[in-house]
């Protein structure tokens, strides 16, 4: 759910009291001395082939990213700068080939809810009738069902997955007939 809109917050949380994601420093060079919003940074870049990665770090303040640039050869990419350390806002900057352009965004922080109340139920939405679902834990998949148009759910096991929705529908995990609950 990441996008030019909300990538900063998605980026960036270790000004917010969380951590940066793992950072693989393999292929980075280090440069220093340059200045991103008057502040003299420490630059993290990395060249593949025609393209360059760039992230600027305050080392005044526990070197958190002020800057981060994503750029091609032919100038297509993006800036995104942050405004502050405290996520007041932020400015991404995209361009196209040739280095020309092609948008600009502004964001303002308005309120900031480090620790919001959920309901119980906010992060488990209800899969469609008509569905096949997998559920993921730790990257392991721990179960496959379907759901059947009238919203009742079938365990599919491994051996299953190459029958259709309507083949598994019909019928029960253990393979007799599926009968509809009366209403």
């Amino acid at each position: 759910m990441s996008s030019t809109a909300n990538d900063a917050v998605a980026r960036l949380l270790r000004p917010l009291g969380g951590a940066l994601p793992a950072f693989d420093f393999d292929g980075f060079e280090l440069h220093t001395g340059e200045k991103v919003g008057g502040v003299t940074c420490v630059e993290l870049r990395k060249v593949t082939g025609d393209f360059r990665y760039s992230i600027w770090c305050d080392p005044g303040r526990e070197f958190r990213p002020v800057r981060e640039s994503r750029q091609s050869a032919g100038g297509a990419g993006r800036v995104l700068d942050w405004k502050t350390a405290a996520l007041s806002g932020w400015e991404v900057t995209r361009t196209g080939k040739g280095g020309a352009v092609e948008l600009v965004l502004n964001a303002e922080v308005k309120a900031l809810d480090l620790a919001p109340k959920f309901a119980a139920d906010a992060f488990a939405p209800e899969p469609p009738r008509m569905s096949e679902v997998t559920v993921y834990a730790d990257g392991v998949e721990k179960e496959r069902y379907l759901v059947r148009a009238d919203g009742s759910t079938r365990t599919v096991a491994t051996a299953e997955l190459r029958k259709s929705y309507d083949e598994l529908a019909k019928t029960n995990a253990d393979g007799t007939p599926y009968t509809p609950a009366k209403k």
